[in-house]
């Protein structure tokens, strides 16, 4: 037990380690991680007063509440917890350090597995958290109700995030067979996506029956226990954390608990014993990528067939598609986006027609521009293409440096990268609304047109993020996009940009033409500004890194 809690410390060091070092990163790291917790609050506190609301209309079945809530966290921890395994256990790449470490494999595993926990934690600090404390406060609950809380809590992630890695670890597993590893290591991270988003999908088809009004009714006016047990089918954990929670005050409650964390231990040995024998074989096969080795030279060459501009677009396709680290997180993420939306539409049925309604009632005003500039500047940050455009060449970037080359040429062909690949969501998307009638062709034609302003701004504050101070010191390609703290600057950036549009829209204080004008003229001036920076300043932020 000792080599996991200092293996987990050791994995947990390297992670933040990651996002720099040094007393100015420090300090740079905390004021943004303050700004990070403060950005967080409005949405903390909108989930108080919900869960005031719920509790005082729900009198006699307050239970409800935690049973709901539970039953979500535990489905945004299956969602999430796919893309953190496949990260932290295979594309972080230090298996190879591990193994002649005093460690055994089941050591490692748990380690990496509680480096996961840690994280989801996080996410139940900002959702589960503030609903549980808040249903104490309001029930008047003592002392015994948090102390089972903190167990509850801490344990509450272990299934759902036993069921994600144990998929992962399965396919992945494989991997060993393929000859192209690389090749094979992209397929399998996709089928572990496919399989656990398809089974959050499968477990969020319950949740369609409650769209039913008399169910509902019935729940709330006779069957205190019936949500309960209903949830309890695809979460057995749910059930007993409930009970333990809401019977904190008699017997009846420590026995619930006993029982939840008995059901959480005997899940994770489970794992242990069951992931040990398969996971190393994967991990094992999942070393530095071969795409790794640098293509740099590849643009010296460029033919007179070929522009210089070409053979660097070129060169950046070929990494982002051939190294799995950057294919996962950067290229992937183009297609998560329309197949989320597809299964929300899938999922919502009937109920997608009044949205549909709200849009098309809005095709008389301009809104289409806040639209389009929103969901091109969701598309052009998400897949952090333009925000990791420098840090991804590692060291390579002091040989880009020696090449006869334009820092305007390398940075021109990083944007119009990104644009291109992010088109990618966009279209999908696109053509998606237009065969669900969301939205008419002429409509889809000026969401388009929009929409490349929102993805050019998007990538040219990317690229300029990152050019300031790209993270070039990374042992492995999963640091050089998932702990790079310039992806996470943009990201927040960007949305604080798409929630200043849906501000906008919601309050109306103009008519929406001048509105609607007024910021498609403020946003041309901005990219025309950022672009015209770059292409003056550019050379000399490339060239003062040494």
């Amino acid at each position: 037990m000792d080599n996991i809690f200092a293996l987990t410390v050791i994995l947990l060091k390297n992670s933040i380690s990651a996002f720099g070092t040094g007393k100015a990163s420090s300090l740079k790291n905390k004021i943004f991680f303050i700004l990070i917790t403060l950005s967080f609050l409005p949405f903390v506190t909108g989930i108080v007063r919900l869960t005031k609301i719920l509790f005082t209309s729900l009198s006699g079945n307050t239970s409800i509440i935690l049973t709901l809530s539970s039953s979500v966290y535990c489905l945004l921890i299956l969602f999430f917890a796919v893309f953190f395994v496949i990260s932290i256990f295979y594309f972080s790449q230090d298996i190879e350090f591990l193994l002649p470490l005093p460690f055994k494999p089941y050591e490692i595993l748990a380690a990496k597995y509680f480096v996961v926990l840690l994280y989801e934690y996080l996410t139940g600090l900002i959702f589960f958290a503030p609903i549980v404390i808040t249903f104490g406060f309001m029930a008047g609950y003592g002392v015994i109700y948090y102390l089972y809380l903190i167990i509850v809590f801490l344990t509450l992630p272990v299934i759902p995030l036993v069921a994600a890695s144990l998929i992962t670890i399965f396919i992945m597993s494989f991997i060993s067979i393929s000859k192209n590893k690389d090749l094979f290591r992209i397929i399998a991270g996709i089928l572990a996506i496919v399989c656990g988003v398809g089974f959050s999908a499968y477990i969020q088809t319950g949740f369609k029956n409650m769209n039913d009004s008399q169910m509902i009714q019935t729940i709330l006016t006779h069957n205190n226990y019936r949500l309960i047990n209903y949830f309890s089918n695809m979460f057995p954990s749910v059930k007993y954390s409930t009970y333990a929670l809401f019977f904190n005050y008699n017997a009846e409650g420590l026995f619930n608990l006993f029982i939840f964390v008995a059901l959480n231990i005997v899940t994770f040995i489970f794992f242990i014993l069951a992931g040990e024998k398969l996971y190393l074989k994967g991990a094992l096969n999942s070393g530095i990528s071969s795409s790794s080795k640098s293509h740099t030279g590849k643009v010296a060459f460029a033919s007179k067939d070929k522009s210089i501009l070409s053979s660097l677009i070129n060169r950046e396709i070929i990494t982002l598609f051939r190294t799995p680290s950057y294919f996962m997180n950067c290229i992937l993420i183009n297609f998560i986006w329309p197949i989320l939306i597809f299964l929300f539409i899938l999922q919502n049925g009937s109920n997608i027609e009044k949205q549909v309604d709200f849009i098309k009632a809005a095709a008389s005003n301009i809104v289409y521009v806040f639209y389009g500039i929103a969901l091109g500047i969701l598309l052009g940050s998400s897949n952090v293409i333009a925000s990791t455009a420098f840090s991804r060449e590692g060291k390579d970037y002091f040989y880009l440096k020696l090449l006869p080359l334009q820092a305007k040429s390398i940075v021109l062909s990083k944007i119009i990268t990104s644009f291109s690949l992010s088109l990618i969501g966009l279209i999908l998307i696109i053509i998606m609304a237009i065969c669900y009638n969301i939205i008419g062709f002429t409509s889809a034609l000026i969401i388009v047109l929009f929409s490349f302003i929102g993805i050019l701004y998007s990538c040219f504050s990317g690229v300029i993020i990152d050019l300031f101070s790209p993270k070039l010191l990374w042992d492995n390609e999963y640091k050089a996009v998932k702990q790079n703290l310039n992806s996470i600057i943009s990201m927040v950036l960007q949305f604080a940009t798409i929630a200043g549009l849906i501000y906008l829209v919601q309050n109306k204080f103009f008519n929406y033409t001048f509105l609607s004008s007024t910021v498609l003229f403020l946003f041309l001036i901005i990219t025309g500004m950022m672009y015209l920076f770059l292409s003056k300043k550019s050379g000399y932020y490339f060239n003062r890194i040494e």
